[in-house]
């Protein structure tokens, strides 16, 4: 289904007039379908439902599901489907951060999954906290060298081990996830240090990214705070041609601290709930003066 989806949207974008309608239908028909089976299939917890990853089974794997979300954008974050699965998947952690039993091992963890659609979600719906969590977790359960083993025990050291015992997919989501936690599109525009660990930037060390390449064009910014001042400074650059047609640059502070206002020459807006930055069709370079209110 998320072939047909990406299929239809390269058609839309090399303006394949022809085949567009056939493949709309065939999207639609295919996402009506699993979107049928799965709320079908859901079953049923004391005060929530869930996706199981194979129909009827309530115990193991369950984290497939949340590719529904990201990326295939087939369920919204905030789906009570999606809330539920996340519910029974986050009931059982370890002392360590990290979801029990969610995939062979009763006993153990899928760091993997963990990374690339426990967090990931988290960061869809807007918990960055709950994202760095999660990454910090899964970097501890890495070898000194940074590998890791398919699945886990909990323990430190553990010898119990299940799948492949250098398993790719987990450093890949590592990239991943750190990547989307600086830069993460989002429809027709970009959510910026969505996922940084607030610590980082109330250091007063500089946060950001260079050269960082998206739907968009290649994005670069950096802020530091200064907590005598109560300021944050910073710079971000855009492509001259503006592509995207937003961008929000979010201002992760410990201890509840907002943002209050900022310079009238970066031509931002300051989000409502005063959690970060906004620009409409952002282009050239920007420099930005942000007063913080705690």
């Amino acid at each position: 289904m998320y072939a047909d989806r990406c299929t239809l949207e390269a058609a839309e974008i090399l303006g394949k007039i022809n085949d567009i309608q056939e493949l709309k239908e065939l999207f639609e028909i295919a996402q009506k379908d699993l979107l049928t089976a799965m709320d079908r299939g859901a079953i049923q917890g004391k005060d929530y439902r869930w996706i199981s990853g194979v129909p009827g089974k309530t115990t193991g794997s369950s984290w497939g599901m949340l590719y529904a979300v990201f990326p295939c954008q087939i369920m919204k974050p905030d789906d009570e489907l999606i809330a539920g699965t996340l519910k029974r998947i986050e009931t059982n952690i370890s002392k360590g951060g990290q979801p029990i039993h969610n995939g062979w091992m009763t006993d153990g963890s899928w760091v993997a999954a963990t990374l690339d659609n426990v967090a990931e979600v988290k960061l869809v719906q807007g918990d960055g906290d709950a994202a760095v969590r999660y990454l910090y977790s899964s970097l501890n359960h890495g070898t000194p060298l940074l590998s890791w083993c398919e699945e886990r025990g909990l323990e430190p050291g553990t010898t119990k081990t299940s799948g492949d015992r250098q398993h790719l997919w987990t450093p890949v989501a590592v990239v991943r996830l750190l990547r989307d936690m600086f830069v993460m599109e989002s429809n027709d525009g970009l959510k910026l240090a969505l996922g940084t660990a607030r610590e980082w930037l109330a250091s007063g060390e500089k946060v950001g990214i260079s050269g960082a390449c998206t739907h968009f064009g290649k994005v670069s910014y950096h802020m530091q705070y200064d907590s005598t001042g109560s300021k944050v400074t910073g710079e971000i650059s855009f492509d001259e041609s503006p592509s995207a047609a937003w961008a929000n640059l979010y201002i992760r502070l410990t201890e509840g601290l907002k943002i209050k206002s900022v310079n009238r020459e970066s031509k931002a807006k300051v989000l409502p709930d005063g959690s970060g930055l906004r620009w409409e069709k952002p282009c050239g370079t920007i420099k930005f003066d942000v007063t913080i209110r705690s």
